[in-house]
């Protein structure tokens, strides 16, 4: 219905238009090459008041063309076995491919629809759009914020120039795709430095207790049961990117917390919190002699959950009703 491809290969096999379009529409949906196969016969196939976009007769053309079918296959054999839908990364993938191989064919001097071309132009400009945003927010995200601002703002400034001078207007669009992660990562404070995975804790005295853990992307659990605090006030800092943060603290200790979250939730005593730039501070007092761990965490994007255990292996789920209250503070 774009080209007539389907149409094309059903009046010349004597089939059923419609069942040409399913069979485009499920190698679309499995793995993506759909997509290209659509676009390549598009360049192939002759219309009836004009011959084929590529001459088949040419020997160079039948090598290009098989290459093309070729690499596609490849890359589309990773993804057809996880039943990727058409929002898959095999769909992007193919794109890509077929948009390169469209505008190299047109390079060379192939024939070619100008709609095609078009859109295979459309098709690389977003790519690249979604990879710069991506770069600089990552950019930003490990520690570059500073360099990504200074690009943004000489692009504002070219833009200024060329607004007196004529021209440089296309410069909009990539200084607005920089912008925009650039903004949310400030927003949120995301910080991917410190490493990336998984990351457990769990220090058997106040020597192997550190005043602060980080972790750029992942889950950070500490397990402070086997630590005994000192009386008086411990300081713990804990950061992390983006992920969760997962602190097990003995219920005889009494926990002050000052805790933000640029996009998640802020689960504290079975307390939650939820949102966009969630904060929670609570600053209870110790009863007696009892501990006091003031904890100052923070996770850009994710979770931050801090609960009481008893000393010893009772999970969270099966404590008694009311045990991860703060028994060692006063109310």
């Amino acid at each position: 219905m774009l080209g007539g491809v389907a149409a094309g290969i059903a009046r010349h096999f004597d089939l059923d238009p419609a069942l040409v379009r399913i069979a485009f529409v499920v190698l679309a949906l499995f793995g993506g090459s759909g997509v290209a196969v659509y676009l390549i016969l598009w360049l192939m196939l002759p219309t009836d008041e004009s011959p084929a976009r590529i001459r088949t007769d040419s020997p160079t053309s039948h090598k290009i063309a098989l290459g093309m079918l070729v690499l596609l296959a490849v890359v589309s054999l990773p993804f057809t076995g996880h039943a990727f839908l058409a929002a898959g990364p095999a769909v992007l993938i193919v794109a890509v491919i077929g948009a390169l191989g469209v505008l190299l064919w047109r390079a060379l001097g192939g024939q070619g629809s100008s709609t095609l071309t078009r859109l295979a132009l459309g098709i690389l400009a977003i790519t690249g759009a979604v990879v710069l945003g991506l770069g600089a927010g990552l950019a930003a995200a490990l520690g570059g914020g500073t360099v990504v601002a200074v690009i943004v703002i000489a692009t504002g400034v070219a833009l200024v120039i060329g607004g007196f001078m004529g021209g440089a207007r296309w410069l909009i669009v990539p200084a607005v795709v920089m912008a925009i992660p650039l903004a949310v990562v400030s927003a949120a404070d995301l910080d991917l430095t410190g490493g990336v995975g998984k990351r457990d804790y769990r220090p058997s005295s106040m020597a192997d207790l550190r005043s602060s853990y980080r972790l750029g992307a992942g889950e950070l659990r500490l397990d402070l049961r086997d630590v005994g605090l000192p009386a008086g006030t411990t300081a713990l800092k804990l950061h992390v990117g983006a992920g969760r943060i997962e602190l097990t603290v003995p219920d005889s200790v009494c926990v002050q917390s000052d805790v933000r979250v640029g996009a998640g939730e802020v689960d504290r005593f079975d307390r939650i919190d939820s949102g966009l730039d969630v904060r929670v501070g609570q600053h209870p007092r110790p009863a007696g002699d009892a501990s006091l761990l003031v904890v100052n965490a923070h996770v850009g994007a994710g979770q931050v959950q801090i609960d009481h255990q008893p000393s010893g292996a009772f999970p969270r789920a099966l404590l008694p009703p009311g045990q991860s209250s703060q028994a060692a503070c006063v109310a």
